[in-house]
């Protein structure tokens, strides 16, 4: 099955198991995807589903699930978060290896990326 066809049959599939939470491996078993160890298709699919027809789905370290519980949506969140907060490190870590001055940036870059960091880690902690 191709994108298209595969879009309307999940969508399908979610709203009628809601809280139920499925693997990558589960969902493509049951659509005919691909094979693989990242199931890059079916996650691009799912993330249109979220960003474009604005359906919450979730996603954690258990698989994927339909939900419509404003707790659930707020976890995700914060684990997007607190990803986001780990890359900045590395960024800054990798930044720091290579030398001040490697990635282009300058006193003024360092200070927004502090500045949203900083807030980024208060939103976290008010939750």
């Amino acid at each position: 099955m191709n994108e298209d066809e595969i879009r309307p049959k999940l969508i399908s599939y979610f709203k009628e198991h809601k809280e139920i939470v499925f693997k990558s491996n589960e969902l493509s078993l049951i659509f005919g995807g691909e094979k693989s160890k990242t199931f890059r298709k079916l996650r691009k699919i799912i993330t249109e589903l979220v960003e474009d027809f604005k359906l919450p789905i979730v996603s954690s370290n258990e698989g994927f699930c339909y939900t419509e519980n404003p707790l659930k949506i707020k976890r995700c969140i914060k684990e997007l978060e607190d990803r986001k907060l780990g890359i900045q490190r590395r960024i800054l870590a990798y930044d720091k290896i290579l030398g001040d001055n490697s990635m282009g940036w300058n006193r003024h870059d360092k200070e927004i990326y502090d500045f949203n960091q900083t807030n980024a880690i208060n939103k976290i902690e008010q939750r």
